[in-house]
Formats: structure tokens, sequence, C-alpha cells
């Protein structure tokens, strides 16, 4: 496969995992009781499943391993690096546990300065 292609089929890999494991992550949502109910402010009118931005993580993490070469190496680490933060944060807001203000003063530049890609360099 030529380098071209590289990340264009990587992202088809993505898709694909990520379609694959939103049902199973509604089920963990149902599971772990992360459910966003109807209410006054919300647009929906039967209970939504929080949980899937882990199926969106995971499949990004088991593609990257597909692919992780050393021309992609920096914006890999990068990619992961950024990407757990975001996605823990995500998994504590759709918990519940966790405040916005969090979110906007803490979590958000972290994962800005991890996507750089200095952070998490092997060295």
């Amino acid at each position: 496969m030529t380098y071209a292609w590289t990340w264009p089929f990587a992202g088809l890999i993505a898709f694909s995992l990520t379609l694959a494991g939103v049902p199973l992550a509604a089920r963990l949502a149902h599971r772990w009781k992360a459910i966003d109910w109807p209410g006054p402010l919300k647009i929906h009118h039967r209970p939504i499943p929080r949980l899937g931005g882990l199926a969106i993580f995971g499949a990004a993490v088991l593609t990257l391993g597909f692919f992780l070469e050393t021309k992609v190496l920096r914006e890999a680490w990068a990619i992961l690096g950024a990407g757990t933060i975001v996605a823990v944060v995500g998994f504590f807001d759709d918990m519940g546990r966790l405040h916005s203000q969090v979110k906007l003063f803490f979590a958000m530049p972290l994962a800005g300065w991890s996507s750089s890609g200095r952070a998490f360099m092997p060295r």
C-alpha cells in the first residue's frame, strides 16, 4: 500500500470499527446508567445512551495500531495523547462526575497541548 492511500484507508477502517463499536457502547451505557434522559431543556424525546465516545476512541486506537509506522509516528502519538485526555474527560462527563468548568479550563487546553506531539513523544 502506498503512503498516499494510508490516511483514507485508515479513515475507512476507523469508521467501520466505530459503527461496530457503537452498539457495544450503548449496551455499556445502559448497564452503567450513563443515559441522557429527556427533559424540558432537551430536544430528544427518548433516553439516549451517552458513551458513544468510547466507541470512537476505541476505533481510533485500534486503527492507529494498524498504521503505526515511522512516517506517521509523530502524528499517531499526538492523536493518541490528545485523544486519551479527551476520552477520559468525556467518559467522566458522560458518567455525570465532571463539572463543565473543569473541561473548559483544564482538560481541553491540556489536550490541545498534548496534540502538539511534545507531551507524548517517545524519547
